[in-house]
């Protein structure tokens, strides 16, 4: 078996990774092309016989490990320890055996896997390569935390290398198949703490820095932190710290009196500091009253008497002006008494249905809000109610549900003010509810959220593997409006990438399975998707494939499509700014100052930060630099200078 290496191997030059493996979250080992620098391929989790899934956790030990290796006898310790020596070793043999196949380059042959000796009577090691041809996630991990305690020291901004750490360690619990195995404890106690550690300095770098700016970006980065590992005292007391900034004291003390629950289980106290903290939200507790919070009961009527008690989905213009125009009262509650009450009965099992029912409706009044540019009425109508859902989201599945539809909404909303930065940190949180749902369509729905927040962020990587796991869930289970939605958002991000084929097959099945009739489905409105949406999608599509003359005539194909769904705002700005870049690239002056001038007025109307800066990042960044002298485009500057400077 040795492959006669020395165990003291050293490459002669730097090389590059040639591959990456992710022990966070979802276990993945992916190639990576050494003339390319680009992922070629990844290994399959599963395969034929017991070998391979027993090959699968030899590499995961040895990953574990210091060094990367393990003696021979330590491992069949470990695999077979009520086995004979001479059964368990065997048995090794072949599943290293195995292993070194899987552990070859499928381009270059190259094996990162060997044994050597480690003296004469020292015995068999086993070895995986080091960095840097295998990278590993938890050693980037370590090496940041590192780098930003460096930075700290040197009075350097730290801030980039602890969001570093924080992108590699929030992909889940280390080799969380493997939590109950004794040769992975040691790492996985090491790798959760430089977690720990990242947590609780980038949610302080965040408030030091950015003030109430950054307290809702630490709150959900502590809050999501904090349904893993509900017992760091630490980072509850960080948590309760900002809830209390915000007057939020009866949200801090229920998430104590979570802590008090699981202690007591193991018959143990909080930490003092804690119970002091606690005691200082109970001396400050009070009814918060905030101007011009809506949706809450006037003081002249009856505590029952809400302003959205009926259907959203009927909502008409005269009702929808009257909400808008209460936005500056003051003395108004967000909910009825009797809806209140609902909220705080930590005791229920589940939601009755009309209470169920009732707040469904009021998110899908939140997304007919959005639609239509009441963005911060619509953030009144989630404060009434998300804060509380959340809390009661990892007990109660009904909660899960309503908490994954509401941070799906907000994130949307936030994009429209330009706070995309936040968009994929409330998406994620909303993926972790959904999955405590067990439902698909909830899943798929959160997991699309995602993915648009990751595109609005540039970061279409990791929109493509976001919509690749929700294609997983695009079948009969999940409704017909979101499983369309996937595979249309699944099509553009695979045209990215240069692959036509697999986005041809997706848009294809977007226009399959979209329903005859949206308005039909439960809760249509919480899907954000209509035949305006496969329109954009497929323009998208043929824009990313670099064929912008087929991408313009596609972008308004929905305007001539019979549709029971009314074309958001928003909606029809984003594709007619797309739209407009197809012109561009088509060459196409005219059509361009059209969708130009519409755009800017269409966003300044809706009040989207997110559609203006859309047309001023095509503007600069697409048209020639001819184009701008033209006498029609400098009549737009000259009457909307920001397009030279960017919107404001």
């Amino acid at each position: 078996m040795d492959d006669g290496r020395s165990g003291g191997h050293e490459w002669s030059e730097p090389r590059s990774p040639i591959a990456r493996i992710w022990l966070c979250g979802a276990f993945v080992v992916e190639w990576i092309d050494p003339g390319t620098g680009q992922a070629c391929s990844t290994l399959e989790m599963s395969g034929a016989g017991r070998d391979y899934t027993s090959a699968l956790s030899l590499l995961k030990l040895l990953l574990s490990q210091p060094q990367r290796r393990a003696h021979r006898d330590w491992i069949m310790e470990q695999f077979w320890p009520a086995s004979g020596r001479h059964t368990a070793a065997h048995r090794l043999e072949n599943i290293f055996s195995v292993l070194r196949k899987l552990m070859c380059h499928p381009l270059t042959g190259e094996c990162l896997l060997r044994s050597f000796r480690a003296g004469k009577e020292n015995g068999m090691m086993y070895q995986l390569e080091a960095s840097p041809l295998v990278w590993l996630d938890v050693d980037a991990q370590v090496w940041n935390v590192e780098q930003a305690a460096r930075m700290e020291r040197f009075g350097d901004d730290a801030q980039p290398f602890w969001e570093r750490a924080y992108e590699l360690g929030k992909r889940g619990p280390f080799l969380s198949d493997e939590r109950y195995v004794d040769w992975a404890t040691q790492r996985r106690n090491e790798v959760e703490g430089y977690y720990r550690q990242t947590i609780h300095a980038l949610a302080s770098l965040y408030l030091a820095r950015y003030g109430s700016a950054g307290a809702s970006e630490a709150l959900l980065l502590l809050r999501t932190y904090w349904q893993q590992y509900p017992k760091d005292e630490d980072a509850l007391r960080l948590l309760m710290d900002v809830l209390s900034a915000q007057e939020r004291y009866q949200e801090a003390l229920e998430y104590y009196d979570h802590l008090c629950q699981l202690l007591q289980e193991e018959q143990t106290q909080p930490d003092e500091r804690t119970k002091d903290s606690a005691e200082y939200c109970k001396a400050k507790q009070i009814q918060r009253s905030r101007p011009g919070a809506l949706w809450l009961t006037p003081r002249d009527r009856e505590p029952e008497c809400t302003l959205l008690e009926g259907p959203s989905q009927n909502m008409d213009n005269t009702r929808r002006e009257t909400i808008a125009g209460l936005i500056g009262l003051v003395g108004m509650s967000a909910l009825s008494t009797q809806r209140k009450e609902v909220l705080t009965q930590a005791h229920a099992a589940s939601l009755k249905q009309e209470d169920l029912a009732y707040f469904h409706e009021l998110i899908e009044g939140g997304w007919e809000l959005c639609n239509v540019g009441e963005w911060q009425v619509a953030e009144h109508v989630l404060d009434s109610f998300l804060s509380d859902a959340i809390r009661r989201a990892p007990k109660q599945r009904d909660f899960a549900y309503l908490a994954t539809k509401g941070l799906v909404l907000k994130s949307i909303l936030q994009a429209h003010q330009l706070n995309i930065t936040v968009m994929p940190a409330l998406c994620r949180q909303a993926v972790l509810y959904a999955r405590q749902t067990r439902d698909h369509t909830a899943l798929g729905m959160a997991l699309n959220g995602l993915a648009v927040a990751f595109k609005y962020n540039h970061d279409y990587k990791a929109s493509l593997n976001t919509y690749q796991e929700a294609l997983s869930f695009c079948d009969e289970q999940a409704s017909p409006l979101i499983r369309s939605r996937i595979y249309a958002g699944a099509a553009a991000a695979f045209a990215r990438i240069g692959k036509g084929q697999e986005a041809d097959r997706c848009i294809n099945q977007a226009y399959e399975c979209f329903p005859n009739d949206p308005m039909q489905e439960a809760y249509p409105l919480s899907a954000d998707h209509g035949r305006y949406m496969l329109s954009y999608y497929h323009g998208l599509m043929y824009l990313a494939l670099q064929q912008p003359a087929k991408a313009y005539p596609v972008f308004e194909q929905y305007q001539y499509v019979r549709s029971s769904s009314v074309v958001p705002g928003r909606n029809r700005l984003e594709i007619l700014n797309q739209q407009g870049k197809a012109a561009v690239l088509s060459n196409h002056l005219d059509e361009y100052v059209v969708c130009l001038q519409q755009g800017i007025e269409g966003a300044q109307q809706l009040g989207s930060k997110k559609r203006l800066d859309e047309v001023v990042e095509i503007y600069q960044k697409e048209v020639p630099g001819a184009w701008k002298q033209h006498q029609k485009i400098k009549q737009i500057t000259e009457q909307h200078p920001f397009l030279l400077v960017g919107a404001k």
